[in-house]
């Protein structure tokens, strides 16, 4: 598939499983608490570019804190699914992100899980700024190639369909791709280990990993002010 180095029809249909299955469930939480930390307050014009959205389950989250959400999505069956849950002040655009027809201004651009499958995230990361207004924010969600799950998943290989050609981001590199549109902030979050016996320990590993190794989180997040 064009703009992408996987192809996400093949998994749409069981995607959000991941969110039903208890790790899935914590390792969520904590990545939109992290999230949360960078998302500014929908302002007068709270419009929310979302690149990469897959089947919408961060355009649910982005749209209930005010914002009207445009996502835009290359996989055909995610889009559609993503669009038949009908979100309320959410829309999706089914192309590839450099190439879609979309126009800002934007308060946010974001791509949570999605630059990791973009074979130029420079070149999306320029499109995003330049379609934000002036004092908007690009905030970016990556998998840690130094965290406990990016190494395991990169040793699975070709066992993983998914990962096995994704791009995963150290908190440095992220930090040098958003240091060319202003002063970024990059932390790690999502410490607890993708384990069901331990998933009830997220919370206080999250203070743990945040305070002791904020590099080393299975889940980073950038943001930037332009």
């Amino acid at each position: 598939m064009k703009g992408t180095t996987f192809n996400f029809d093949a998994v749409a249909k069981y995607y959000d499983s991941w969110y039903d299955d208890p790790v899935g469930k914590a390792y969520d939480l904590q990545e939109k608490r992290a999230v949360e930390r960078v998302l500014p307050a929908a302002g007068e014009n709270p419009e929310l570019l979302e690149v990469g959205p897959g089947t919408g389950h961060w355009s649910a989250w982005f749209a209930g804190k005010g914002f009207r959400v445009t996502g835009v999505e290359i996989s055909a069956e995610m889009t559609s699914i993503a669009s038949g849950k009908n979100i309320p002040g959410a829309r999706f655009i089914r192309g590839d992100f450099l190439e879609a027809d979309v126009t800002g201004p934007f308060q946010v651009a974001a791509a949570i899980t999605s630059l990791e499958f973009i074979p130029d995230p420079n070149g999306a990361l320029d499109r995003m700024r330049s379609l934000l207004c002036p004092g908007g924010t690009i905030i970016v969600g990556a998998l840690n190639r130094r965290s406990l799950l990016g190494v395991s998943r990169k040793l699975k290989g070709a066992k993983d369909p998914v990962f096995h050609n994704a791009r995963f981001f150290t908190t440095g590199e992220l930090w040098e791709l958003l240091a060319r549109y202003g002063k970024p902030r990059v932390f790690g979050s999502t410490f607890a280990l993708p384990s069901r016996l331990l998933v009830r320990t997220a919370p206080a590993m999250e203070i743990i990993g945040g305070a002791l190794c904020p590099c080393f989180g299975n889940f980073i997040v950038g943001s930037v002010m332009v």
